[in-house]
């Protein structure tokens, strides 16, 4: 093999080393969530993470009995967000919102959106519904 063809081979793999990106999991919504526990909460928004596959936003609400609980609620992905008319202010810290969605199956304080009702009293879209999707 000539030393042309070999540092040609070289560079290509480096190349293919080089473009592949790390992998994160994502796992089905049913795995994780409840799609028949419908779960609603009103609370403050603490902090938005937009990242994929999913936004994150967190909000501190009461319980029941009156106890501060946070939450963890998670979204559709960035860009079909931002195909919904999102954009990476659409939530803020501070907003009081009401989220509608699914409980986690692992009884941790998180859920699945499926709207969210804003502080001026607008309805927003999260994502489809895994009932009407299943």
């Amino acid at each position: 093999m000539n030393y042309v063809k070999a540092v040609t081979m070289l560079l290509t793999a480096l190349a293919v080393l080089l473009s592949t990106s790390p992998l994160s999991a994502h796992h089905a919504f049913a795995t994780e969530f409840d799609p028949h526990l419908e779960f609603k909460l009103t609370g403050k928004v603490t902090r938005v993470e937009w990242m994929n596959p999913h936004i994150y936003f967190y909000v501190d609400a009461k319980d029941d009995s009156g106890r501060d609980i946070h939450y963890a609620v998670q979204a559709a992905g960035p860009t079909a967000l931002f195909k919904l008319g999102w954009t990476s202010t659409t939530l803020k810290p501070g907003d009081v919102i009401t989220v509608v969605g699914y409980k986690s199956r692992d009884g941790w304080n998180r859920m699945n959106a499926r709207d969210i009702t804003m502080p001026d009293g607008k309805k927003i879209f999260v994502g489809p519904d895994p009932i009407q999707h299943n």
